[in-house]
C-alpha cells in the first residue's frame, strides 16, 4: 500500500541520514587523532631539527615513528589526502628516505673531499655524526655486485671515488716509490722510511716478501725492477761492501781495514769483523768466506 512505500522510504532514508553521520563521525575522528599526530611531529621538528623520526620512536606516548610510515606507504599509493601531503612537505618530510640518505652521505663525502683532497675515507670515520666511511665501504660493494646505480656509480667517481682501494693504494706508494728514487738515486727505501705521510719502507718490505712467496704478480715485478727494486737487502748489502773492500785493496795493498774505518760513507771495518765473527761461529757461507 501507499502507506507502507512511505514508510519503507521513510526508513531508508533514515538509515542513510544515520550511515552519514556515523561516516561524518569517523572522518572527524580520524582527523582529529591525524592532527594530534601532526603535532607531536611538529613537536619533535622542533626539538631535533629534522623529520628524521626512526621507526620505533615514541612521542609523548605515541609511535610517532610508525605513523609516519603509514604516510609514506599512503603517499606512496597515492591514497594519502591532498591537503595533509601539502602539511607534511611544508615541515621537511622526506618521502623517499633511502634517497635522502643517500644524499645526505654524499654531500658529508663531498665535504671531506674538499677538505682533505680525496675520498678515500677511513673504514670507520664520522663525518658530522655519520658513518661515512662504512657507508662507502657499502657504495663499493654495491659497485662490486653491480647493484649500484650509474648515475650515482658516476656522482661519486666525480667526488674522487676510487672502487679497487688496494689497487689505488699500491699505485700510490708506487708513485712515491718513483720519486723517492728520483731524489735519492736508489729505491733502498729504508725499512721505517715514511714518504710523503706513507709508510713506505714497510710497503716496500712487504712487496719483498710477496715476491718470496710467489704472490706478486709478474706485472708487478716488472714495474718494481724497472725502478731498481732490489729483491735480497742482504746479498746486495754484502756485494756492495765485497766491492768497497776491494777498493780499499787495490788502494792500500791488503784487506785489514781498521774497525773504525769508514770508506764511502759505509763502515767497513765494523763490517769486516762481522764477517770474521761469522765465520768463527761456522755462520758464514762457503762461497763468501772463499771470495
Amino acid at each position: 500500500t501507499l502507506s507502507d512505500e512511505t514508510k519503507d522510504k521513510e526508513t531508508t532514508m533514515s538509515d542513510e541520514i544515520k550511515d552519514k553521520g556515523r561516516n561524518r563521525t569517523i572522518i572527524e575522528f580520524n582527523q582529529i587523532a591525524w592532527n594530534k599526530m601532526f603535532e607531536l611531529l611538529k613537536n619533535y621538528k622542533r626539538r631535533e631539527g629534522n623529520c628524521r623520526v626512526s621507526c620505533n620512536h615514541v612521542e609523548d606516548g605515541k609511535n610517532l615513528g610508525k605513523w609516519l610510515i603509514t604516510q609514506r606507504v599512503q603517499n606512496k599509493k597515492g591514497d594519502i589526502d591532498g591537503c595533509r601531503r601539502i602539511l607534511l612537505e611544508h615541515i621537511g618530510v622526506v618521502w623517499d628516505v633511502h634517497s635522502e640518505q643517500w644524499e645526505s652521505s654524499y654531500r658529508n663525502l663531498a665535504k671531506f673531499h674538499q677538505r682533505e683532497g680525496h675520498s678515500d675515507v677511513p673504514g670507520s670515520h664520522i663525518e658530522d655524526g655519520m658513518k661515512l666511511g662504512e657507508w662507502l665501504i657499502r657504495q663499493r660493494n654495491q659497485k662490486r655486485k653491480r647493484k649500484i646505480d650509474k648515475v650515482l656509480e658516476q656522482r661519486l667517481e666525480d667526488v674522487g671515488v676510487v672502487w679497487n682501494v688496494l689497487s689505488e693504494q699500491w699505485e700510490s706508494h708506487y708513485r712515491l716509490l718513483l720519486e723517492f728514487r728520483q731524489r735519492e738515486g736508489h729505491s733502498n727505501v729504508p725499512s721505517r722510511h715514511i714518504e710523503d705521510g706513507r709508510t713506505l719502507g714497510r710497503w716496500l718490505n712487504h712487496q719483498r716478501q710477496q715476491k718470496k712467496k710467489g704472490k706478486l704478480d709478474e706485472s708487478i715485478i716488472k714495474r718494481l725492477e724497472d725502478a731498481e727494486v732490489i729483491w735480497d737487502v742482504l746479498s746486495e748489502q754484502w756485494e756492495s761492501n765485497y766491492r768497497i773492500l776491494l777498493k780499499f785493496r787495490q788502494r792500500k795493498g791488503h784487506s785489514n781495514a781498521p774497525a773504525t774505518h769508514i770508506e764511502d760513507d759505509t763502515k767497513l771495518g765494523a763490517w769486516l769483523n762481522n764477517q770474521r765473527n761469522q765465520k768463527k761461529k761456522g755462520k758464514l757461507d762457503g762461497s763468501l768466506v772463499k771470495r
